[in-house]
């Protein structure tokens, strides 16, 4: 397919928002070797793995490296942001393939005409695989409620008025603010983001639909509701928002050959000296990942140097890490 597109005339084949690493993959490919993109652990059957020690992770960066040299991956992803390059991109009809939500994938084609560029068909793939009928365990997915742990930084002037905000947040008043933002009037209110209307429904309005400035429906929830500060999703909401058929096609295809049992729950608890030593280790660790899967691929580092590469990570103590985060999910698999 990527050849393809390069032998149409398609400047960039392939890109997505790896922001400096590769956060904007969303398991897309590194998971048909059984490993996450970047320095990441994934949970095998209970058995926490250290997805750049595993040989798959070698073969991922190979065909990423493979693809840059024969221009199907842009020559600039290592920088690409997501909002800010990939969507611009793809709307403009000069990139070819993507990895990308499904609010942004079925709103390019009307997007792209908006834009004054000819308009682009788009095409929903499942996630790639290396043989047919294969299984993935990693791919992105959503829980029913947010499982990312909140924080207080210890210098924090007013501690119990941030509780209270969090707790809100898990309220019905809170759910509503930041899965809908500001109650209008009607659906022409163009100073709020839904109105009721006489169904009693709550409904998104032209604001948020067709934002005056131009704003995708991702940043207008992100600039306006806060949408990633949302500890429980609104079912109303959702509901709407995968009303589309559109939507069901993207999801189903997307789960159609792909589950999440590999990806490690994000509510492990750590003690305080698990917590220390996993975080002046997995610091330097994430840092380096990112930066030789960055030279392996665009070729600054031969993969003749791999194996130091691997040792290096084992000098870095990457095994104690493991075996924290084996201990995390021992404890988190017997609640």
């Amino acid at each position: 397919m990527l050849l393809a597109f390069k032998d149409m005339g398609v400047k960039i084949p392939f890109s997505f928002g790896a922001n400096n690493e590769f956060s904007g993959l969303f398991y897309a490919f590194s998971s048909a070797y059984g490993v996450a993109p970047g320095a990441e652990f994934i949970n095998v059957d209970g058995t926490v793995k250290f997805g750049p020690l595993e040989p798959g992770y070698k073969d991922f960066l190979q065909l990423f490296s493979k693809w840059y040299n024969l221009d199907l991956l842009d020559q600039d992803y290592l920088s690409k942001n997501q909002a800010k390059d990939i969507r611009p991109d793809f709307d403009a009809g000069i990139m070819g393939a993507s990895v990308l939500h499904a609010n942004s994938i079925i709103s390019a084609p009307s997007t792209s005409v908006k834009l004054g560029n000819e308009k682009v068909e788009v095409l929903i793939t499942p996630y790639p695989v290396l043989n047919v009928g294969d299984q993935i365990h990693l791919r992105d997915y959503v829980e029913p409620f947010n499982q990312s742990p909140a924080y207080i930084s210890s210098n924090a002037k007013n501690p119990i008025e941030i509780i209270q905000w969090v707790d809100h947040l898990y309220s019905p008043e809170g759910i509503t603010e930041i899965s809908w933002g500001t109650l209008g009037t009607g659906k022409d209110d163009m100073s709020a983001t839904y109105y009721i209307d006489e169904n009693g429904k709550h409904q998104y309005t032209d604001f948020y639909w067709n934002h005056p400035d131009g704003l995708t429906t991702n940043e207008v929830q992100r600039q306006y509701m806060l949408r990633d500060s949302a500890m429980v999703w609104d079912w109303e909401n959702q509901s709407l928002m995968y009303s589309d058929p559109q939507y069901q096609v993207a999801w189903d295809t997307w789960a159609s050959n792909a589950d999440y049992s590999y990806i490690m729950p994000q509510t492990l608890t750590m003690t305080l000296e698990e917590n220390d030593r996993y975080s002046k280790i997995m610091s330097d660790v994430t840092t380096y990942v990112n930066e030789m899967a960055a030279k392996f691929i665009m070729g600054i580092e031969s993969f003749d140097k791999y194996d130091d590469f691997l040792a290096t990570l084992n000098k870095m103590k990457i095994q104690e890490v493991i075996d924290i985060q084996q201990s995390a999910l021992d404890r988190y698999l017997v609640r």
